[in-house]
């Protein structure tokens, strides 16, 4: 995955977080994603 692939990647996420309600910290463990990475 290159750099430009990656920072799309997590835009997404970042976005579906934002209008899904949860926080942050709820989002990502429904999610399985580590908070540090």
């Amino acid at each position: 995955m290159t750099i430009e692939e990656r920072y799309t990647h997590w835009r997404e996420v970042i976005e579906e977080q934002k209008s899904s309600g949860t926080t942050i910290a709820e989002y990502c463990r429904s999610r399985d994603i580590r908070t540090n990475q």
